[in-house]
């Protein structure tokens, strides 16, 4: 039976760096005495399957699950989990899956920054100056946790999980939700809320999914407008022709309207419209709905999210100017597309400037960007957390 059982859960993917992970536990066990007391358990799948099927192969204690089902996943961190890591060093605005470990006081281990900055003690924080730093803070923490260091006691961050976690409850959010919007009459609404694509994968839609069935239960008409995610051979190639085009994209905006012709929507709650939607759907929306937007990544403010590590990353001034020189890329093709995204965003910009009641973030810290980039009046920003549905 091992000592201490660590548990991640996300894609295996360069995205959440789990390169930081897999080169930790490499150098883990050139001591087999302390590595044979931790067991490494990976939840889901991707690119670097292959890379984690070959240890757990080489070692009885690194385990490689698959994909499971939500339920699965959750009674394993409840009944088999000491640690949840999530070594992704990018700004994350917000993690579910960060979240539910929480909820259920299993502590996290991750970079104390952007959204989980006051969620992670200082004893489990891997932030570091760069990559190699990352991974050397997260072996000693490791091994700190195997030792019984006093300061990792981990029933102090089991408790800490928990009382955290009460903020994001599903209760809190309800509470929040009225106490945002007192001046309407949600019994008598009819919420739209409307995103790019219908996915299972999507962080957006899975969000869209669990706020609908909330609302529901509260009793308020909530439905979902939404386009199906390409699927296929060419996949990749048409959500980038739908990106490109998304600026010039009436098609959608005579969906839409249609929609809204037989539901008669007092509230329209938009989430991605980047990818498809495009500035039509905005520009042609007369005011007599109440219009929201909420903007749950770094997509509008940055010409590759996925890249931005630090807040200083985020240009403060929305130019393409800017863009292109936070792009970093010498690719003529690379700069097409960045200049493309750029010119799609403004005319989006100035739509929801004109149109929008309310400008929603889930992250404090997502509140500037709005204000110095956006020019978003400080008035029109809410920052509304997101939650899990439970």
């Amino acid at each position: 039976m091992w000592n201490i059982t660590f548990t991640f859960f996300w894609r295996y993917d360069h995205e959440k760096w789990i390169t930081i992970l897999l080169q930790a536990i490499e150098e883990l066990s050139l001591e087999p005495k302390s590595f044979s007391k931790m067991e490494f358990n990976f939840f889901w799948k991707w690119s670097y399957i292959e890379k984690i099927k070959a240890l757990s192969k080489k070692f009885p204690n690194i385990k490689e699950h698959g994909r499971k089902d939500r339920n699965h996943i959750i009674d394993f961190l409840k009944n088999k989990t000491d640690y949840t890591i999530m070594p992704s060093v990018f700004l994350e605005t917000f993690w579910k899956t960060f979240l539910e470990s929480c909820e259920i006081g299993v502590p996290v281990i991750w970079l104390k920054k952007g959204w989980s900055a006051s969620f992670i003690h200082e004893n489990l924080d891997i932030n570091a100056e760069n990559n190699e730093k990352i991974k050397e803070r997260l072996i000693t923490i490791i091994k700190k946790i195997l030792s019984n260091d006093w300061s990792y006691n981990r029933k102090i961050y089991h408790q800490r999980s928990l009382n955290k976690a009460k903020n994001f409850s599903q209760q809190v959010r309800i509470d929040n939700f009225y106490s945002f919007f007192p001046e309407y009459n949600l019994w008598k609404s009819k919420i739209l809320l409307i995103s790019d694509y219908n996915s299972n994968l999507g962080w957006i839609e899975k969000y869209l999914q669990d706020t609908q069935k909330i609302l529901i239960h509260q009793w308020i008409n909530t439905k979902i407008f939404w386009r199906p995610l390409p699927t296929g051979r060419y996949t990749k190639f048409l959500k980038w022709l739908y990106l490109c085009l998304s600026w010039l994209n009436i098609v959608y905006f005579v969906q839409l309207y249609m929609i809204l012709l037989k539901e008669k929507a007092s509230h329209l709650w938009f989430h991605s419209t980047l990818r498809v939607i495009g500035r039509f759907p905005i520009y042609f929306l007369s005011k007599k709905q109440k219009i929201l937007v909420t903007y749950h990544d770094l997509w509008y403010f940055h010409p590759f999210p996925s890249l931005v590590e630090q807040e200083s990353q985020i240009p403060s001034e929305f130019s393409l100017k800017s863009f292109l020189s936070e792009a970093k890329n010498k690719s003529l093709l690379i700069k097409g597309l960045v200049i493309l995204k750029f010119f799609s965003l403004k005319l989006i910009k100035n739509q929801l400037l004109r149109k929008a009641d309310y400008h929603i973030v889930p992250s404090d810290f997502m509140v500037k960007f709005l204000e110095k980039q956006r020019k978003v009046p400080k008035e029109k920003i809410i920052v509304f957390p997101h939650c899990s549905i439970q």
